[in-house]
């Protein structure tokens, strides 16, 4: 950029003032007229000596030039007490200096100059910039650039506050505070020649190869799935994953094209996203329409204070949803296509989406999130081994309008998927079946192999297995027809993880839930007997605390799998107690780290039952098959039988369990 323009610099605590204090009082604030010392004084500040403070930056791509430019200035604070050996709240003040740029503009130094001279001694000071209301009253919540590529929307965005231990020597560095003091009412630190610099970052998304020529009217940053993070900030208040993690820019007057270049200004700590989160950068015209892509973080992506992360966004955009936005060619719907080769006796497996439009078809994104289906299907164990018995197909669903909304989308789409209470999702069942039977291979009298899955448009996280009975009771591997509902999510890892439990855990395998999150009634343990003894459900969970006697004994001290640590844990089937999991934590817990070996014992045998009815379980068999197709990211780690703690690295942050499976006695 060849144009100056004016940078971000927030330092510091973070309060207010240097003092903290209760919200029902009122420090007087004098003005400098009302003090000694009322002889004017200059300060020199040198942005060369120190830390870079006040920048005037034009992007480098890396950082920031530093220049002083006309206007500018700062408040100096100074804490002021008539008694200092009175504590009395009224004996307390704050004196207001105010400097401004005498002389310097244009280069690295400075001249400030000031009605009135500070105390002279030291103690505590704190500076603001531009001032002390600019500061207080600024958002980064709200932010407009107008022009592609253009930084002066960054202007009104330049803050500093930072502590001070003499306003002689003003350095702006970054030495920590050496002493604290603290009143019955107010506490305050002092420092020497600074005190805990912070200075903001600059976000750049530049955008190009959009599908087609779109002239955005909004950006937005979404980051998911990640431990601590801190990007936008509200005067005193910031953003962490407790909350919402999206920030938005307004943009005016850019180009009708298929490139674009947004700058956002934000916080004044480092960024930390960990690895596994997702970054999803999405654009919006004047009509609603939308692009986004996905950012995949493979390891943690740190960014210090005062430089520039830049996201460059050339490949993967994928349309978003235009609600409002309604379907008028349904040429496609209900066309059926094979996403791997089809052979004569595999197990079929149907993909379909909800809430997607005749243009999304149209324009490859509908194709994108099947692929997107097959490949999370296949990613874990027994899965990935076995990937080539699958027959994986795809059926085009043209709903009527773009987008799953909440609550229901009767009318709206063509499955009318609806949000229920908590993570609860459902659908038009019955109506799936239908699409599942478009293809071919697929006919009524064979519903109970079938497994569908319903994408929903949706970036929310949810999810639902609906479970239907089997027709007939089988040998002891689980039956019966299912569709498993959620929506595609904010990241492909968000789809994969929802996808694994819900499609490949309750859909194919018949597991049951290995998390816990409420007490046991009364009816539970006879509902899961019959679902185990009838239908073959549910053999990961038992309701014995003795290994030796758990549906799974087998697997107890067994050499090959002792990091896995099998044993009978407390808390599964939703209920806190009663009922026992075979490891701390799998896929069926918290989504992630792999199915445990029981698990995998059960979705082997209907593999090869659904492959061959006349095949027969060999547990030695097994052993040797699955030591050498082990996952290489184990469902928990200890080096002995049973740990003693899990592997907190697996857990994702907050987790929030999915709904239960439905099931549908029919």
């Amino acid at each position: 950029m060849k144009s100056f323009i004016k940078y971000l610099f927030v330092f510091s605590l973070l309060t207010s003032l240097f003092y903290s204090c209760s919200n029902e009082e009122e420090i007087p604030v004098l003005s400098e007229q009302e003090v000694p010392n009322h002889i004017p004084c200059t300060i020199t500040i040198d942005l060369n000596k120190g830390v870079d403070s006040r920048l005037a930056l034009y992007d480098t791509g890396k950082g920031a030039k530093s220049k002083w430019e006309e206007g500018d200035g700062f408040t100096l604070f100074k804490y002021y007490r008539e008694n200092e050996d009175n504590d009395n709240s009224n004996d307390i003040a704050v004196v207001k200096y105010n400097f401004t740029l005498q002389s310097g503009a244009g280069t690295s130094v400075g001249v400030f100059y000031c009605e009135s001279t500070p105390p002279a001694e030291d103690c505590n000071y704190r500076i603001y910039y531009p001032s002390e209301e600019a500061y207080n009253t600024c958002s980064f919540l709200e932010q407009e650039q107008d022009g592609d590529g253009n930084m002066d929307h960054l202007n009104d965005k330049i803050l500093m506050s930072h502590l001070i231990g003499h306003y002689t020597d003003v350095r702006f560095t970054s030495s920590d505070y050496n002493t604290s003091v603290q009143t019955d009412k107010y506490s305050y630190s002092i420092g020497t020649n600074g005190g805990n610099l912070h200075k903001n970052i600059i976000l750049k998304i530049k955008g190009s190869n959009l599908p087609e020529d779109f002239e955005p009217t909004e950006l937005s940053v979404e980051v998911s799935n990640t431990k601590w993070v801190v990007f936008w900030i509200t005067n005193n208040s910031y953003y962490t994953n407790n909350e919402s993690l999206k920030a938005k820019i307004s943009l005016k007057n850019f180009d009708h094209d298929k490139d674009f270049e947004v700058y956002m200004a934000c916080a004044v700590y480092d960024i930390t996203i960990t690895a596994g989160a997702s970054i999803r950068i999405s654009v919006k015209d004047a009509d609603g329409n939308t692009y986004y892509v996905d950012k995949p973080i493979a390891n943690d992506l740190f960014v210090e204070s005062g430089n520039m992360l830049t996201l460059n966004c050339n490949s993967g955009w994928i349309r978003g949803n235009n609600v409002n936005y309604r379907s008028s060619d349904f040429s496609a719907d209900g066309k059926v296509h094979a996403l791997t080769p089809i052979k004569e006796g595999n197990i079929n497996v149907v993909l379909m989406g909800d809430g997607f439009s005749d243009r999304q078809i149209a324009d490859g994104t509908y194709e994108e999130v099947m692929q997107q289906g097959m490949d999370a299907f296949l990613s874990e164990e027994p899965f990935i081994s076995y990937a080539d018995k699958f027959n994986i197909y795809y059926v085009d669903v043209v709903s009527s309008y773009e987008g799953c909304i909440e609550p229901d989308n009767t009318g709206r789409t063509a499955f009318e998927t609806y949000f229920g209470g908590g993570t609860h999702v459902g659908g038009n069942s019955n109506k799936v079946l239908q699409y599942t039977l478009k293809v071919d291979a697929l006919t009524e009298d064979k519903i109970d192999n079938y497994t569908a899955i319903v994408m929903m448009n949706s970036t929310k996280y949810a999810g639902t297995c609906w479970m239907s009975s089997p027709r007939q009771k089988y040998d002891f591997y689980g039956q019966g027809w299912s569709v498993s509902y959620f929506p595609i999510g904010a990241s492909y890892e968000a789809l994969r993880q929802v996808l694994t439990h819900e499609a490949n855990g309750h859909g194919f395998g018949k597991l049951g839930d290995e998390y816990d999150e409420k007490a046991i009634t009364s009816d539970a343990i006879n509902e899961y007997k019959t679902r185990l003894n009838n239908y073959g459900f549910y053999s990961n969970v038992d309701i014995t605390s003795d290994v030796t006697k758990t549906l799974w004994s087998e697997f107890y001290e067994e050499p090959y799998i002792t990091r896995e640590g099998i044993g009978a844990y407390e808390g599964a089937y939703t209920y806190y107690t009663g009922f026992y999991r075979p490891t701390l934590n799998s896929i069926m817990r918290y989504n992630v780290g792999g199915f445990n070996a029981p698990s995998r014992q059960t979705i082997y045998t209907r593999i090869n039952k659904l492959i061959d009815p006349l095949w027969e379980y060999d547990h030695e068999e097994f052993k040797n098959w699955d030591y050498h197709n082990i996952p290489a990211s184990p469902v928990s780690v200890s080096s002995n039988v049973a740990p003693k703690a899990s592997n907190d690295d697996l857990v994702p942050l907050e987790f929030v369990p999915l709904a239960p499976p439905v099931v549908v006695n029919k």
